[in-house]
């Protein structure tokens, strides 16, 4: 059965609409607390030591649960699994719609992580449910966006919300949204007719790949010890990094380092966001219009992510070294996270390339860990560096970035020596003929997965 016979487009991007809506209201749900962090704390008496553990604590059991719950995929199907992680964010705004204090306020937050935590390895492995290899890159970018889009729509409607009900609006807000969103996945995404209509991993090998199935199992031992997958991980370390310090410390450069007001740093930071999701958006559709000429992964995939990186490597150099005008500076920042953050976006479809249907939660789950520890992490550090040099001084901030330029080039150097996924793919792989039994265990991985 060939692709075209496979493919249906139409419910596939339904598919990726629902998707993209499922990673909104998860950006929404993590953002909120934040937005609402000055009315919440003066109502609840809340020190900043204790609003940092409450904020902190919705990533004690995140990366955790993540991965237990993809070691526990061959029992649980991905959509439903969606379903029942879309009514238990909606169920976790409401305690924190009735806190009272901050232990309430903390087991919520912490629960929330943990409901969270397997969000992004099922929403990309129940994407790739829907879409052969080289139609998958684009469709993973335009999902991952409904973060940004998330982070865009708190910013313009959490504080007028806030200004006209109260800050426990908000999480009534968010509850009513995830129930909703339950609804329509319950009604379009577990729909047996349109699941029918799914390319069920039937064309899922990478072009060049023909002749070699991947196993129902491989040791993790092995695919740890591959070096595409330690490049593609090492893509996700840099490409978090990069956002984590842009998420977290651009408001501030922007208004204190540069010099903008309050409501020019709000717009400009919203501009920086709005910039970053079409360059990834582009790169995903010309790295998916390379497969589909018949171009090999190492090309379309590999080699222009490594390029984008070293881009965006230089590019934060630049900000550091050269004498910019504020503008310039925020135009650049924009830029080179989202060619450094590109990562994010490719590393899913590259993993799937090399790893069994049946473990891809976990290599995903992983892939999320290791980027969320490292964006902590680079936090952190610009963190020391902005103290060290003054919150005025916007040399401090461009340290930061400076330093996750040198984590970009790493990284970069790493894509373009050793991610070869079908290189990889050939080690991993026994050559087979595409007989009966080829499909049921094909068939069989599926089932597992869903």
């Amino acid at each position: 059965m060939t692709d075209s016979q496979i493919f249906r487009r139409g419910p596939a991007w339904t598919i990726v609409v629902l998707l993209q809506l499922y990673m909104l209201v998860n950006f929404l749900d993590k953002i909120a607390l934040s937005m609402t962090a000055v009315p919440l704390m003066s109502e609840l008496n809340l020190s900043a030591a204790q609003f940092g553990m409450i904020s902190g604590s919705f990533y004690w059991l995140f990366s955790l649960s993540g991965i237990l719950v993809g070691l526990s995929c061959r029992r649980l199907a991905a959509r439903w699994l969606l379903l029942v992680m879309g009514i238990a964010w909606a169920a976790l705004q409401i305690p924190v719609l009735f806190a009272t204090n901050a232990h309430e306020l903390l087991w919520a937050r912490m629960l929330l992580g943990a409901a969270e935590g397997p969000a992004f390895p099922f929403t990309v492995v129940a994407l790739f449910q829907w879409f052969p290899d080289e139609k998958r890159n684009l469709p993973v970018a335009v999902v991952s966006t409904g973060a940004s889009i998330g982070l865009v729509l708190a910013g313009l409607l959490i504080p007028s919300i806030t200004a006209a009900w109260g800050w426990r609006s908000n999480f009534a807000i968010l509850a009513a949204i995830g129930a909703l969103w339950s609804l329509l996945w319950l009604g379009i995404g577990c729909n047996p007719r349109l699941i029918r209509g799914s390319s069920e991993g039937r064309s899922a090998d990478a072009r060049g790949n023909a002749g070699y199935r991947l196993p129902d199992a491989l040791p993790y031992r092995t695919l740890f010890a591959d070096r595409s997958v330690l490049a593609i991980y090492g893509g996700a370390i840099a490409g978090y990094t990069v956002l984590g310090i842009t998420m977290t410390w651009l408001p501030l450069y922007l208004q204190r380092g540069l010099g903008y007001s309050a409501a020019s740093a709000g717009r400009w930071f919203t501009v920086v966001v709005l910039i970053l999701m079409p360059v990834q958006v582009f790169l995903s559709g010309l790295s998916q219009r390379l497969m589909r000429r018949g171009t090999s992964s190492r090309n379309a995939r590999a080699k222009l992510l490594g390029a984008a990186m070293i881009i965006s490597a230089l590019l934060l150099v630049a900000l550091g070294k050269l004498p910019l005008a504020p503008i310039q500076k925020t135009v650049v920042i924009a830029l080179s996270s989202g060619l450094g953050a590109l990562a994010t976006a490719f590393g899913p479809v590259l993993l799937a390339e090399v790893t069994p249907l049946g473990q891809q939660p976990v290599m995903l789950a992983i892939f999320t860990a290791i980027g969320n520890i490292a964006a902590a992490v680079a936090a952190v550090a610009t963190g020391h560096l902005v103290q060290a040099a003054g919150a005025a001084n916007p040399h401090g901030y461009e340290l930061g970035y400076m330093g996750a330029a040198g984590v970009i080039f790493c990284a970069a150097i790493g894509c373009l020596r050793w991610l070869h996924t079908e290189r990889s793919r050939r080690k991993l792989c026994a050559p087979t003929s595409h007989d009966d039994s080829d499909e049921s265990k094909t068939a069989r991985a599926l089932n597992q997965v869903r």
